[in-house]
């Protein structure tokens, strides 16, 4: 039924059979005919035999193997591909097919003239987590000037994209860019370079950031019209 094209002569060759030649679910589906559905079974009904004298079922077998399959698939995340249907169909199981990618529209606007726009964005894997940052340098006429990316190391999102923010503007200064407008897709980030409420480990980083600045705009990508926030030496918060 899973289409092997030899016998398996061993447990240890029954579990690795399904490795490469199968989809992640239908390898879930094997582990469990392979493994706990077969195992349990067989010695359910060895027990029947030798102690309660009862004959062998096979039809039993069969049944309460294919229930633990259905169990084990229906509790599995993981989806089914096309040429997977003819070994589902056999066990009486439906095509698990991933979820349509949902496309939607995006728009990019470009800088000024004498403007650098930074697009930055920084995430962890939990909070705190490893976590990292990238971001990219484009002109007036939407060349990319540079790409940058780094790892953090253990941290939260919040400062991740702090630190995206602040380390993509020294680099922009470290080229002579001071003229900048620094778009993130975090709200609450872009909200707190408008006030003293930046987490303690960046705050120096921008305060000698501010002082090199010409103009700089700090704006949120999911929001449609930002307000300005506050005006200090000639910079633009908003």
């Amino acid at each position: 039924m899973f289409q092997f094209n030899k016998s398996l002569m061993s447990f240890h060759e029954a579990m690795h059979a399904t490795r490469r030649k199968q989809s992640t679910i239908l390898r879930q589906v094997w582990y469990v005919v392979a493994a706990v559905a077969r195992l349990v079974t067989l010695l359910i009904q060895r027990n029947y035999i030798v102690f309660e004298g009862k004959k062998e079922n096979l039809t039993g077998c069969k049944s309460e193997i294919r229930k633990h399959v259905h169990y084990s698939y229906s509790l599995s995340k993981g989806t089914s591909r096309a040429i997977d249907a003819e070994v589902l169909q056999k066990w009486g199981l439906p095509l698990k097919l991933p979820r349509v990618p949902k496309i939607k529209d995006c728009k990019w606007d470009p800088p000024a003239a004498g403007i650098i726009k930074i697009n930055a964005d920084g995430t962890s894997q939990g909070n705190p987590r490893p976590a990292g940052y990238g971001s990219e340098y484009r002109n007036s006429e939407c060349v990319v000037l540079q790409v940058l990316c780094r790892n953090l190391g253990v941290t939260t999102s919040y400062v991740a994209e702090d630190m995206g923010i602040i380390e993509s503007v020294e680099v922009a200064l470290s080229k002579r860019w001071n003229r900048l407008w620094i778009e993130s897709d975090s709200g609450d980030a872009v909200m707190v370079f408008g006030t003293s409420e930046l987490p303690w480990e960046v705050r120096p980083q921008w305060e000698r950031c501010k002082s090199r600045l010409h103009h700089v705009v700090v704006s949120s990508a999911c929001v449609k019209s930002t307000l300005p926030l506050i005006k200090l030496q000639g910079i633009i918060l908003a």
